[in-house]
């Protein structure tokens, strides 16, 4: 059946012998039966423009054909198939330009269905061009035509779309004013919150507002959410405004993770400033009985936010119900994080392990910051006889240690002590890894106490010489620090060298390494030759300390020993140690072309801090562009990092830029990184455009470190992507050009994407954070 809807006649013209022969055969793909081949029919022609193999007369051959195929209302596969190949033609930069005036044209006279397919099209294009040309479909008389057209504005990523979009809010049609709000959620601009929030009280428009602001996702849309969450008729809470406020806190988004952690947190204090009436949590308890998943889903979480201890049976039920299990988990850690009700926590632990298991409880307090589950998990785990738990009560121990040691998560007189003794109870039936963080966590609070709490403490460390039982002893005595008693300290790590478990004796040689002043160098030269590997490895590790001896006897003779990596902190340490020895110098240098990649790795790390000539610096710069391990490519890069020879530097890192391995080309950018010379900063912006995420992260760190203007553009355009790495490398170039280039910030924030806009606002608002 032929096309009924076409642009001209000439559409399907059949063109002059041997022009677009190769295009039509690709073109008559596009309504191949299988969807693979038509999808691969598409990428193939937006290849070959690519690559230049389309001239001009069959470049406007293509657009013909394609026009002619969104035409086609007979195959639904070769429409969708025709709209992908003129989205990759429109995206290549050499021929965008003349495709959208080539589409310009079509538009005037192509019929509707043409029309809707060529304004996703230019959509998908983007920009301040895409918005002119979409302007007018937007009036279209045809309902249709206009709401695609709409719908492309939301896709165009240009902050020129939204008053476009804001103005057709009042359109009588309401088909197109439900497009209109749809399109600014995907627009993500900050801008359209305010004429969002009207329209939830709009009864026919606030489901579709709600999800709007939700898709914005920004602190001020989740305000405007918490506003209108409850109707001004009845007070009840609107479900549809709650489910928004909920997922807008807790969905992962494409976001940096401050944002998303400043969300979350301004969303649950304002649920719970709204939910302090007995009202809210009868209404919640009610409502989370609701045969739709997702609402559900976010009642329990809401049950979490509101911190009472009237919401645990309600919370526990939920963990074992499929569509409301994983928001159970989240509402169990909002529970104890930040309990309204000072009976939340013993409410959750007294309910029966058949209706809150005790793993999903001690997850719960591993995600929590305060000290009271910080207790619960070192309670519970010395008490459960469950493996699973005891290890997640550890990592909990582990985590919040951690965050006190930061600063985080400081601790009050009476919280301190309370926590004392939870961890002095919980340690005569403690387990395993539990043990070991129950005694480090104890050391950590006990480093500045009295004399007699850390004979207290001391006395009640399990004495027995087991190898869990000897690890707990170090990690305490390590934590406690210069407090102890040194004497007792000695004897201690002295008795855990010999000890029959080799995990004890790495252990202590890591003590006395950190704490040089409680053994003498010999003993760690004596375990260069350990039956066990670990305790070489670690041995040959603790030797790199200041020489108080001459060990570079014992370090050449553990170049032959039989394990690689024993072999491998060999060599690192006689270049940290002998590093000016002229022989050492040439072993290492020798170490450059070993058998095995991991000594040419130590030998590069080695070299990284001692090369001084150019014959060293040239050879390390061969090795990052011949070897044939990539581990070894990067490790001779990252040792360029500290050669002070210019074109050495450049020469190495352009190579390294075309390596095949990411990981090679990460490291070319953590060099020139470093380098003051101008070409180093071009190759840096080519970086920060056409590579892999990690490499492009970098790049975009070092350029914004440098006060570099095009940092913002390029950051700007990583951070509306999807991958989470990328994203924060953005993020983070974006606060430093806050500091080194404030004034393209500025004028950046008015003009790229509406939601780089929006995290730009973020940066300058908590500048200070």
């Amino acid at each position: 059946m032929p096309p009924t809807d076409t642009i001209t006649d000439d559409a399907t013209r059949t063109p002059e012998p041997g022009a677009g022969r190769e295009v039509r055969a690709l073109t008559s793909l596009l309504g191949h039966d299988d969807w693979q081949t038509r999808r691969a029919a598409a990428s193939a022609i937006a290849a070959s423009i690519s690559a230049g193999e389309v001239s001009g007369i069959e470049f406007e051959t293509l657009l013909e054909e394609l026009f002619a195929a969104l035409g086609d209302n007979s195959g639904a596969g070769r429409r969708a198939a025709a709209i992908a190949a003129l989205e990759g033609v429109v995206a290549l930069a050499e021929t965008r330009s003349l495709a959208l005036g080539r589409i310009e044209s079509a538009l005037v006279r192509a019929g509707s269905t043409v029309r809707i397919g060529l304004a996703g099209v230019v959509g998908a294009a983007g920009g301040a061009e895409a918005v002119r040309l979409l302007a007018p479909l937007a009036e279209d008389e045809e309902t249709n035509v206009a709401a695609a057209a709409v719908a492309a504005l939301g896709r165009t990523r240009s902050p020129e779309a939204t008053p476009l979009l804001v103005r057709h809010l009042d359109a009588a049609n309401d088909w197109l004013r439900f497009a209109v709000v749809g399109a600014l959620g995907e627009l993500g601009d900050a801008r359209a919150v305010a004429p969002l929030e009207l329209l939830l009280e709009d009864q026919l428009l606030q489901e579709a507002a709600a999800s709007a602001l939700c898709e914005i996702a920004t602190v001020d849309a989740a305000c405007a959410l918490a506003r209108h969450l409850r109707s001004p008729c009845d007070g009840a809470l609107r479900p549809s405004v709650l489910k928004s406020l909920v997922s807008i806190a807790t969905d992962e988004r494409a976001l940096p993770r401050a944002v998303a952690e400043e969300i979350y947190r301004q969303s649950r204090a304002l649920f719970r400033v709204l939910a302090e009436d007995e009202a809210t949590l009868s209404e919640l308890l009610h409502q989370t009985y609701t045969l739709d998943p997702a609402r559900a889903a976010a009642r329990i979480t809401a049950l979490g936010w509101s911190g009472d201890a009237r919401a645990v049976p309600r919370i526990a039920q939920a963990l074992s119900e499929p569509a409301t299990s994983a928001a159970a988990h989240a509402a169990l850690a909002a529970l104890i994080d930040s309990p309204r009700d000072a009976r939340t926590l013993p409410a959750l632990l007294a309910q029966p392990s058949e209706l809150l298991p005790h793993c999903a409880l001690a997850a719960a307090l591993a995600q929590a910051e305060t000290p009271a589950a910080l207790e619960a998990a070192a309670r519970l785990g010395a008490a459960t006889d469950e493996a699973e738990t005891r290890q997640t009560c550890a990592s909990a121990l582990a985590h919040a240690r951690e965050r006190m040691l930061r600063g985080a998560s400081p601790l009050s007189a009476d919280e301190r002590l309370r926590l004392l003794d939870a961890l002095l109870q919980s340690l005569p039936t403690a387990q395993g890894e539990l043990l070991v963080e129950l005694s480090e966590t104890l050391g950590m609070l006990l480093a500045d106490a009295a004399p007699q709490q850390r004979a207290e403490a001391v006395a009640a460390l399990p004495a027995d010489e087991g190898e869990t039982q000897a690890l707990a002893r170090l990690a305490f005595f390590e934590r406690a620090g210069a407090a102890t008693d040194d004497e007792a300290l000695c004897e201690l790590v002295r008795a855990a060298e010999r000890h029959t478990s080799a995990r004890v004796r790495v252990r202590a040689i890591e003590f006395a390494e950190r704490r040089g002043a409680f053994l003498e160098e010999a003993s760690f030269v004596s375990h260069l030759t350990d039956e066990a590997t670990g305790v070489r490895r670690a041995a040959a590790r603790a030797l790199r300390r200041q020489p108080t001896r001459d060990v570079r006897r014992e370090l050449l003779a553990a170049l032959a020993d039989e394990d690689i990596w024993v072999t491998a902190e060999s060599i690192v340490t006689l270049g940290a140690r002998y590093g000016d020895d002229p022989e050492v110098r040439a072993r290492l240098l020798e170490q450059l072309a070993a058998a095995h990649p991991l000594c040419r790795v130590a030998a590069a790390e080695a070299l990284s801090k001692l090369a001084r000539d150019a014959e060293e610096w040239r050879a390390l710069a061969q090795l990052a562009r011949r070897d044939p391990f990539p581990e070894v490519r990067h490790a001779a890069m990252c040792a360029l990092a500290r050669c002070g020879e210019a074109r050495t530097v450049l020469s190495a890192a352009r190579a390294a830029l075309k390596d095949a391995e990411w990981p090679v080309r990460r490291a070319a950018v953590e060099v020139l990184s470093a380098s003051t010379e101008r070409p180093a900063s071009r190759l840096l912006s080519e970086a920060a455009v056409n590579e892999e995420p990690a490499v492009r992260g970098a790049a975009l760190r070092a350029l914004a470190e440098r006060g570099a203007a095009e940092a913002v553009t390029f950051a700007c355009r990583a951070v509306g992507e999807t991958d989470s790495a990328l994203i924060e490398d953005a993020y983070a170039a974006l606060r430093l050009c806050k500091r080194t280039c404030p004034e393209a910030l500025d004028a950046a924030r008015h003009t790229c994407a509406p939601r780089a806009a929006a995290i730009i606002a973020f940066i300058v608002d908590n500048s200070d954070k």
